[in-house]
């Protein structure tokens, strides 16, 4: 989570795209995730990890597309949950349930909270 804090910090100076893969079961956690990330952020671009008809209109972006100046914020669907950062790329992991719960912990956190 530090990292995550870390990562944060530096988002302000380059182009962010939070990132999702269509075919998982993340559409609830990433729509909470955008309300409560939007204040803290002047600006980001939704973009898919994979070519899909529900991403026509988006780009494709994955962790292998970040720089010092293009942040990924990857929400993706897995067993494990985990926040982490690495190589300017912010993975948010976990099943519906707890990857809502561990993106709540994380905006607390941004919030000062």
């Amino acid at each position: 989570m530090k990292n995550a804090i870390i990562f944060f910090k530096y988002l302000f100076k380059a182009k962010i795209y939070l990132t999702f893969n269509p075919e998982d079961n993340v559409y609830q956690a990433l729509n909470s995730f955008v309300q409560q990330i939007k204040p803290l952020l002047n600006t980001f671009t939704q973009a898919c990890t994979k070519d899909a008809p529900k991403c026509a209109n988006l780009p494709l972006k994955t962790c292998s597309d970040a720089t010092d100046f293009i942040k990924i914020i990857q929400i993706q669907e897995n067993n494990q949950t985990k926040i982490e950062y690495t190589n300017n790329c912010l993975i948010i992991q976990g099943k519906s349930e707890d990857l809502i719960k561990g993106m709540d912990k994380l905006t607390l956190i941004l919030n000062g909270i």
